[in-house]
């Protein structure tokens, strides 16, 4: 019965070790899976804010800067 007996406490003994790392993989997927959202909410943020302030539409205008001015005829003819 002795050698029964330690055999069931070494089971429980690595099912209770078994648990406690399937507890902390969790806590490091839900660590990592936090950080990515975190990241994205901010990066559509600062998207926001730019977007927000006119850096878009001055990048746009600066690449169209041919269209804007008088000689921006010709250029177009020209190129």
């Amino acid at each position: 019965m002795g050698a029964i007996d330690r055999g069931v406490r070494e089971i429980r003994r690595l099912a209770v070790r078994a648990a406690g790392e399937q507890r902390a993989q969790g806590t490091l997927e839900y660590a990592l899976v936090f950080c990515v959202l975190l990241a994205i909410v901010l990066g559509l943020a600062a998207i926001w804010k730019a977007g927000e302030q006119g850096l878009f539409a001055r990048l746009v205008e600066d690449a169209a800067s041919h269209g804007l001015d008088p000689l921006g005829v010709l250029d177009i003819l020209l190129y």
